[in-house]
Formats: C-alpha cells, structure tokens, sequence
C-alpha cells in the first residue's frame, strides 16, 4: 500500500448556489476593466477590484462552503477581491499569493476553447522521471470546472491560466482568504 507523506498540495471544489448574482455584479463592473501591470509581464488578464461594491453578501455562499470544509472555527477574512476578465490570447503566468492562507476562484462562466486554470507541481523537476512515471506525478493539474465552480487551495500552490481561445470572455472571481489566530 502507497502512503503519501506530507500531503501539503490539495485543494477543495464545491458549487455554490449565488452564481447569477456574482455574474451581475461581474457585468456591471467590466467596464472598469484595466490592465493589471502590478502582476508582472507573464500576465496578460485584465482585472478589476471588488471594492467598489459592498462584496461581502456576495461572496457569503463560497465563505461558507469553505468553512464546512475546513472546520477552522475561528475568524476567516476575505481579503482584496477581484474578478478576472480574459480576452482572446490572455493568460495567467505561474504564480502563488503571498501575505495570505488561501487563495480561491470563482468561476463565472465557461465554454469551448476557454482557457484552463491549472495547478503545477512544485517538485515535479527534483522527481525522477521513472517514479514519475510509476506513480503518474506529473508536473500540472488541470482541475474540471464549470460555471458556479469554486475552487480553494492554500496560497502557497503554484497555480495559472492558459491561453484563453475563445471569442467569449472569460470571467473568474478571485480572493485571499486569511485566517485569524
């Protein structure tokens, strides 16, 4: 029997049932959409911060889900919400977040040729290509995700976006989550 040590790299995914609100919100701020150079050049999304509406009911729904999953049972905070819009060719480069537990994404909608979030494996190049093989590591995730998905991973996961291929806009909302000592 295989038993895995240090189980550090999971993430949880659940529905959640306020997804039509979300999306409205997320259509009547597109039009603040900017650039968002302060991630770099790897990354070609569009963004758009959630403080301009009172987010908090908004995001209720996910916060809970996310609670019965961990059983945390002390304060969790949202921190700095913001939703992504990808364009035809955009992307999200390979990244973590920092100053934060967990990070999370909603997903708003979904389709053919829209582009994939995926999680890469940190070790994948300290780990033999033959163990890689019998235990089928492998060096991405690439989790099924649909409209109304969200998914929550701790912050330190290395995590991105591949090329968007389709005409229609992609659309995620994104937060940190900080847990209270």
């Amino acid at each position: 029997m295989i038993n895995t040590l240090f189980p550090l790299d999971f993430y949880i995914q659940s529905k959640i049932s306020n997804i039509d609100e979300i999306c409205d919100v997320a259509d009547k701020l597109a039009e603040y959409r900017t650039q968002n150079n302060k991630w770099g050049n790897g990354c070609t999304v569009e963004t758009v911060s959630m403080d301009k509406v009172d987010w908090h009911p908004l995001l209720e729904c996910a916060m809970s889900k996310f609670n019965e999953e961990i059983k945390w049972g002390n304060d969790i905070r949202v921190d700095c919400p913001w939703i992504n819009f990808y364009e035809r060719n955009s992307f999200q480069e390979i990244h973590h977040h920092k100053d934060c537990d967990f990070a999370a994404v909603i997903f708003l909608n979904s389709g053919k040729d829209f582009s994939k979030f995926f999680f890469k494996n940190r070790i994948c190049g300290l780990i033999p290509p033959t163990m890689d093989r019998i235990l089928n590591i492998g060096d991405a995730w690439y989790p099924e995700v649909a409209s109304g998905d969200v998914v929550f991973f701790p912050a330190y996961t290395l995590h991105g976006v591949t090329p968007h291929n389709s005409n229609i806009i992609r659309k995620t909302l994104s937060f940190n989550i900080k847990l209270s000592q």
